[in-house]
């Protein structure tokens, strides 16, 4: 049988949800980028990759459990260090998951 159509999306609402994304986005980037330099100053970073930041907090993903729990140890430190780097506290909290969970 033949697939059910879906009527198109209008494109200012297309155009709308896409900037929303890239502007929720951008953060994300800077985040990334200082995650790098503290990931040299906190060795249990290094491996890790920020994922998402919503309303303060950051989600980040782990390799394995060990290092979930050696991180978790030193998140007070890691917030503090990307705080000082984005110059405000844009990370109130991190949510550490494991890689592909």
């Amino acid at each position: 049988m033949g697939r059910r159509r879906v009527a198109p999306r209008p494109l200012s609402a297309a155009l709308s949800e896409a900037l929303g994304r890239a502007a929720a986005g951008q953060p994300v980037v800077a985040v990334e980028q200082a995650w790098r330099v503290v990931a040299r100053e906190v060795p249990a970073a290094a491996g890790c990759m920020p994922l998402k930041l919503e309303e303060g907090q950051l989600t980040v993903a782990v390799p394995d459990a060990l290092v979930r729990e050696e991180l978790s140890y030193q998140l007070e430190e890691v917030v503090e260090r990307l705080n000082g780097l984005l110059r405000g506290s844009a990370v109130i909290t991190v949510r550490l998951v494991l890689k592909g969970s």
